[in-house]
Formats: C-alpha cells, structure tokens, sequence
C-alpha cells in the first residue's frame, strides 16, 4: 500500500490600505475603498506573486478584499485553471456601535 501526499501552500494576503485606515477608523464590515497608496500595494503584492503556481483566489466580497485579489489575478502567469471565489467567513468582524468611529473616539470611551 503506498501513500500518496499533496503538499497544499496557502499565500494569505491582507487587503491593501483603506481610505479609512489612513484617517484611524474601525471598518468592520462597512464597505469601503481602497485608498489610492492601497491600489499601489495590491499591485506591488500582485507583481510579487505573479509567478506563484495558484488554484484559486478566495476573498471576502468586501471592496477592499476583493479589489486587492482582483490586482493579484489580473497579474498571475499562470491564471489560466485558476478560480475566483468569494467567502463570507472571510469578512472582518462586525464590531457594531463601534463602527465608522474614530479609534481615539472608541479608545475615550472605554478609558473614560
């Protein structure tokens, strides 16, 4: 009896800078943009991978997320076979009031 083994490799990519990260607020699941210097990190991050031997680019359906993985598929050699999916596990925690607040804000709440 022999034994066959699959060497599985995951690249774990975070999306890039957000309009909202740049100004210090939590997201969350709220929708939004990459910033521009976000752009230039996905494409940055995609040239890097671009050579990577890739089945499928899972994301969070999140702008952000996916407009980060859309960069890195629109670079991939080898996109041929590759598939692209979406994956609502993959979403950012929903951290309700809390949301579209400042983090100095939130940091005020809880300290004062």
């Amino acid at each position: 009896m022999s034994s066959t083994k699959v060497m599985i490799n995951f690249i774990i990519v975070r999306h890039g800078l957000t309009t909202w990260n740049a100004v210090g607020r939590v997201q969350g699941q709220i929708n939004t943009p990459l910033a521009p210097e976000g752009e230039e990190q996905a494409e940055r991050v995609a040239e890097v991978l671009k050579n990577e031997d890739v089945d499928i680019v899972i994301s969070s359906n999140l702008d952000r997320a996916s407009h980060t993985a859309d960069a890195i598929m629109r670079k991939l050699v080898k996109k041929d076979n590759v598939k692209r999916e979406y994956d609502d596990n993959l979403k950012e925690t929903n951290f309700g009031d809390i949301q579209a607040k400042f983090y100095l804000t939130v940091l005020e709440m809880f300290i004062a």
